[in-house]
């Protein structure tokens, strides 16, 4: 039996998250139906975490095992061939059976890509959230700072979500000037509760927006609380950018 773990980029907009649904095309779905078509068996993946619909990858990371012996090149461009344009098997390697794709995990990185003012520019649509208005980043970088370390991140988990511990570690988070005008919020922590970096990043707007102040952000974290946090960033913005063991 074959331990493989797969690097997977994709382009999130045509999908309803990661995770298989019914009647609904996922990530998880095309990627186990291509790998089923090389090695010929059925194949079920493990991703190191749920991307949610319309959220991208540069890199997620999945494993699965088989009984053929097949080239690892063989799993990347063999599995491409039967993948549809906007998901891309980057990597492939043979791993132990120690490995965990969500266990083994150390940190996850993820980004999002924001504008503001102006008209918005079509052809960043897809993967970067324009804010009509304009941002004050410094007092967003400010804010920004309050969320390194271990807290309890209630303010910032979807209604309804089940998890033994709301608590995350923070190791770096940061806004910054990416490229022309375009801004990016880093993240990267021990693991993240849904929509965690959405809402930091809609928090984060209602700072540069000047409706929230970065000396709140303590108070919105203490309050464990999903009524004080700012809104959910819409989706297009959000990269799960690194995973690492």
């Amino acid at each position: 039996m074959n331990h493989v773990c797969l690097k997977i980029a994709y382009d999130g907009t045509q999908y309803a998250g990661w995770q298989i649904q019914p009647n609904a095309p996922t990530i998880q779905k095309a990627v186990e139906e291509a790998l089923s078509k090389v090695t010929q068996e059925s194949i079920s993946i493990l991703g190191s975490g749920r991307t949610d619909a319309g959220v991208h990858a540069k890199a997620q990371v999945a494993s699965f095992k088989t009984t053929r012996d097949i080239e690892l090149k063989a799993f990347i461009g063999g599995t491409n061939t039967f993948l549809p344009k906007d998901i891309r098997i980057l990597d492939a390697q043979f791993k132990d059976d120690t490995f965990h794709p969500i266990k083994s995990t150390q940190s996850k990185t993820y980004r999002y890509f924001f504008c503001f003012g102006g008209q918005s520019n079509i052809f960043f649509d897809r993967y970067v959230y324009h804010i009509r208005h304009k941002l004050n980043v410094t007092s967003m970088q400010e804010a920004a700072a309050y969320f390194r370390g271990e807290h309890d991140f209630s303010s910032f988990v979807t209604h309804g979500q089940v998890t033994s511990s709301t608590v995350r570690t923070i190791f770096d988070i940061h806004v910054d000037a990416f490229q022309g005008p375009i801004f990016c919020l880093a993240c990267t922590g021990n693991g993240f509760l849904r929509h965690m970096v959405r809402t930091i990043m809609g928090t984060l707007i209602d700072v540069g927006l000047e409706k929230q102040k970065p000396k709140d952000m303590p108070s919105i974290i203490q309050a464990k609380s999903r009524l004080h946090a700012g809104p959910t960033a819409p989706p297009q913005g959000l990269f799960l950018w690194e995973v690492r063991y």
